[in-house]
């Protein structure tokens, strides 16, 4: 879905701050100078994820992650492979409303619209389906971090589980951009975007240390089932909604408390 309220775009805290990747402390103090000035610098302490952290040692079996969204009441967030993320606090982790520094990985910019991002974390907070932005900086954001149990295979078959993802569902399927003309699939300018990328990418652009891919459809291949496919999808009699795009099982998070 391809509209999103002005109310959205607008007004976002912005500090101006570039976050060092390799020694981010710095930085973080600046943000939180901002986003906590109650903390004392010697005090903050931070957990990092360069893939996926659970911060079991503190009691919660909750990943830091770097997809948003809020299904079943609460969140869970996705590291992933391009960026940093940063859980912020002071003290013990549950004695405190934790702050996640999320640093951009490099060249992301080319394939996710930032600014967009943050007007979706907006919205969907809006209708509880998000953890609140608190900020942006120069090369990253700054949100809410909540705590739950993320989803496993035996937890996902419990009734009364799967029908609270079922209604979570239905609740941001049902969320309605406020404009007057109809909603545009982003899918395909989003899929076509990924692809033109493919095609100019280089040998300098894979990742250092990237194990050998397996082998892939060409080319053609893919840009041909991209077109079958929006063919097909066309002429299925089907809203076009917001969705979430990425329903892993570790994208859910559950709070049996709520």
């Amino acid at each position: 879905m391809d509209a999103i309220p002005n109310n959205y775009k607008e007004g976002l805290l912005h500090i101006d701050v570039r976050l060092d990747e390799l020694a981010p402390r710095a930085g973080v103090t600046e943000l939180l100078k901002t986003l906590r000035p109650h903390w004392k610098a010697e005090d903050i302490q931070m957990k990092a994820s360069q893939a996926t952290v659970a911060l079991q040692d503190q009691g919660w079996d909750t990943l830091l992650q770097d997809t948003v969204m809020v299904l079943v009441g609460k969140q869970v967030f996705t590291e992933g492979i391009t960026n940093q993320l940063l859980g912020c606090y002071v003290g013990s982790v549950g004695e405190c409303a934790m702050v996640l520094v999320r640093v951009y990985g490099h060249k992301t910019e080319l394939f996710v619209d930032r600014k967009r991002e943050m007007e979706m974390f907006r919205l969907l907070h809006a209708h509880g389906c998000g953890p609140q932005l608190y900020c942006s900086f120069q090369n990253g954001i700054c949100y809410e971090f909540v705590k739950g149990t993320s989803l496993d295979d035996p937890l996902l078959t419990q009734p009364s589980v799967y029908r609270l993802i079922a209604a979570e569902m239905g609740k941001l399927h049902s969320i309605k951009p406020k404009t007057s003309s109809s909603p545009q699939p982003v899918l395909w300018s989003k899929l076509s975007n990924y692809l033109q990328l493919l095609q100019n990418a280089g040998p300098s652009d894979a990742p250092v240390g990237q194990s050998p891919q397996p082998e892939v459809p060409s080319m053609d291949v893919l840009l041909k089932e991209m077109e079958d496919l929006r063919r097909h999808l066309t002429a299925v009699d089907s809203p076009v909604v917001l969705c979430h795009n990425d329903l892993l099982t570790k994208n859910i998070i559950y709070d049996s408390t709520e």
